[in-house]
């Protein structure tokens, strides 16, 4: 039986295009040859694409044209050699002397190079071409994976290696690292006084929105359940606070290590699942160090919670929709302001409510919220189960309904609304500066009735609606707002040009830098390989 032909990996194709462009310009010193080669490469991906490692086919691949390439400039270098060479009778030149090269002195050809000599060359290029872009990727990932106190040191030996580009750096961080050379998750640490301990080493800054490295410690802060079999792709994701839901096959399911939770709220850190600075800081953590463990498709992460994590998958899902591809809210009770709702424009909603009497205030809020987002023609899916809205066919519908969501993480239009300070962008916009709105104290109790924790809000929320509307173009309109931050990713904008900016009557014109320690700065952050950003540019907006 004749085996089925592969589909080429799109992605994977224009993640290995800056190796293959490098390696045959290192092989074939002729441009236009050198092209050719990478042409070539690229139908042979996609004729037969390679079953294993992409590097290592692709790399053998433009050495074996290279070589053909070079042996046939070759035989034809010789041909012209004699089809060039007369006697001298009928020249008219001196004995070995070409008669095209003395009327044409200027073009002189030099001396041919043996092909022995001209393939042995090839391959020691090609050697070396493949030793300078591994060194590279190891200069790479050892600045994204820096602590903070090391960084600037190691961003400055990245910037020393010849090869350091913002599109290159940024082609190795979309792959992603290593996952041979990296510490597998395990199972979650249990003992509470080794958690209570570890929890008075951690940096906090009191009401600050923090992401630490956990790096040595993964299993204090979560657990994860990875699928069988991921065929060599990226895994999709999904985060469960409190709902208990078994992830569709092929998912990881990631856990937050409660036991560490309650250790910090012991030691003085409050632990507010809705709003609080404290379990902000305890989610992000978890989900950019996530990357550094196994290759997690970002396009597919999912957040799901019941209860209070019902409550939790709301707020994130309203303040933080860059996130996540799917949020599934059970009987959740968020009461937000209703400028931010825009912000779950992007995000598709799995909202299941129950009628049981424990939860009845959040049933009846997300029932109303559904229907809301519904009429306003948001991706949302209503399920009211019973007795609780866990209970069956919960579990069967949210998990088919899991494998259609995709996250767009770099929308033309991004609509937002900024709550608080500490809840200022979204995909690849940042509100840099309010104008015209005061802050409130949002004060967040505990069990007993006590203030665990206080949070800085707006009055009035500032907006901000920034479209792309052509190449290298961009319109912005915005409320309450001085300032706007653009996070500029060369797959939307071509970072070599001016950047063009319609800001009402008001026509302005930037031109973007980018560099290497823009991209790994915002990377760093989240370490999202499908949010790079190697230029940023700021626009003040006329009061």
């Amino acid at each position: 039986m004749n085996e089925k032909p592969r589909a080429p990996d799109p992605k994977l194709l224009a993640e290995h295009l800056p190796l293959v462009e490098r390696l045959a310009r290192r092989l074939v010193l002729d441009p236009n040859a050198a092209d050719d080669v990478v042409q070539e490469t690229l139908l042979a991906a996609m004729k037969n694409p390679p079953r294993r490692s992409w590097r290592g086919w692709l790399a053998r691949v433009v050495r074996n044209l290279a070589y053909r390439s070079l042996r046939s400039d070759e035989r034809r270098r010789r041909r012209e050699h004699r089809a060039a060479v007369r006697p001298p009778e009928s020249s008219g030149f001196p004995l070995g002397v070409d008669a095209r090269a003395a009327r044409f002195p200027g073009q002189v050809r030099p001396a041919s190079v043996p092909f022995v000599v001209r393939a042995l060359l090839a391959f020691l290029c090609f050697a070396n071409a493949a030793a300078a872009a591994d060194d590279l990727a190891t200069l790479v990932w050892k600045a994204a994976d820096a602590p903070d106190a090391e960084f600037a040191a190691a961003l400055d030996a990245l910037n020393a290696h010849p090869r350091a580009k913002p599109h290159v750096v940024a082609a190795l961080l979309a792959r992603g690292p290593d996952y041979g050379k990296r510490t597998p998750p395990r199972a979650y640490e249990p003992d509470a006084a080794k958690l209570g301990a570890y929890a008075l080493t951690l940096p906090w800054r009191d009401g600050a929105v923090q992401r630490f490295d956990c790096r040595n410690r993964p299993e204090y802060w979560y657990e994860v359940a990875l699928p069988a079999r991921t065929g060599g792709g990226r895994v999709p994701v999904y985060v469960d606070l409190g709902l208990g839901l078994r992830a569709p096959a092929g998912f990881a399911t990631v856990t937050p290590n409660w036991t560490l939770m309650q250790a910090l709220q012991t030691h003085g850190r409050p632990m507010s699942m809705t709003a609080g600075a404290g379990f902000q800081s305890f989610l992000l953590t978890i989900l950019a160090d996530l990357e550094r463990r196994f290759p997690v498709d970002r396009d597919r992460t999912f957040l799901g919670g019941y209860s209070r994590g019902g409550n939790s998958v709301w707020f994130y899902g309203t303040h933080r929709p860059d996130l996540w591809a799917g949020i599934v809210p059970v009987s959740g009770y968020f009461q937000c302001d209703r400028a931010l709702l825009d912000n779950l424009k992007g995000v598709a909603i799995f909202a299941a409510h129950g009628a049981d009497r424990g939860h009845r205030a959040a049933n009846e809020f997300t029932r109303r919220l559904a229907a809301q987002l519904r009429t306003r023609k948001f991706d949302v899916e209503v399920l009211a189960a019973r007795p609780r809205g866990v209970d069956a066919p919960f579990p069967e519908r949210v998990t088919a309904w899991m494998e259609r969501p995709r996250r767009d993480p770099l929308p033309r239009r991004v609509r937002f609304a900024a709550a608080g300070p500490q809840f200022h962008s979204a995909y690849w916009v940042e509100i840099a500066e309010t104008r015209g709105t005061r802050l409130r104290d949002l004060s967040i109790l505990g069990a007993g009735g006590n203030v665990q924790e206080r949070i800085k809000l707006y009055q009035r929320p500032p907006s901000i609606d920034v479209e792309i509307t052509g190449p290298n173009e961009v319109t912005i309109r915005a409320k309450r707002v001085a300032a706007v931050r653009l996070h500029l990713s060369a797959r939307r904008f071509d970072l070599q040009r001016p950047l063009a900016v319609q800001v009402g009557a008001r026509r302005l014109t930037i031109k973007p830098n980018a560099s290497v320690a823009t991209l790994l700065t915002h990377y760093r952050r989240d370490r999202d390989g499908r949010r790079l950003f190697p230029a940023t540019v700021v626009v003040r907006l006329a009061r």
